[in-house]
């Protein structure tokens, strides 16, 4: 049975209001990125600037069977994960779900694997507030970002290029 090592998180909380999990693998190694949200109904009862939190990207540890934590990344609001392939390059893609704040806190971001320097942030893309979920998806060498909205009645389609 392969678990997540409740030592390598602060006071045992593995998850501050948790929305998503997405798996990959990056050379026959397995991740679990967790998507944490916390400002999230009774995970804020004071109000408090407290979307901005830790999404936290695990590695399984294949002599114990536990994913260990691999890096901690800051999001604001952060509801889902999505991972991408592109030959040899991997990509992480957030949505942050933030309705506040300015700047930074409106952005979704892309970050590509870069090995020892493990996750690194390439792109900060605006999507709008409240965007509650994206998916990938390609069409030949096309590659599409669908988002959906909690408060529209329309979704987005976008076109991603990588230069």
């Amino acid at each position: 049975m392969t678990s997540i090592d409740r030592e390598t998180t602060p006071n045992g909380d593995l998850t501050n209001g948790a929305t998503d999990w997405e798996h990959f693998t990056i050379n026959n190694d397995h991740y679990l990125a967790v998507a944490n949200a916390f400002s999230f109904g009774r995970h804020n009862p004071a109000g408090v600037d407290s979307y901005r939190t830790n999404s936290t990207i695990y590695v399984l540890d294949k002599r114990t069977f536990n994913f260990v934590q691999y890096q901690t990344l800051v999001t604001n609001s952060a509801v889902d994960w999505e991972y991408l392939n592109i030959g040899d390059e991997h990509y992480l893609f957030v949505t942050n779900a933030q309705y506040g704040g300015l700047g930074d806190r409106l952005m979704s971001n892309v970050y590509r694997w870069q090995g020892l320097d493990k996750f690194v942030l390439v792109h900060k893309l605006m999507t709008p507030p409240n965007t509650t979920d994206f998916e990938l998806f390609r069409d030949r060498s096309d590659i599409f970002l669908v988002l959906a909205r909690a408060d529209k009645h329309q979704s987005e389609v976008m076109k991603v290029k990588f230069v």
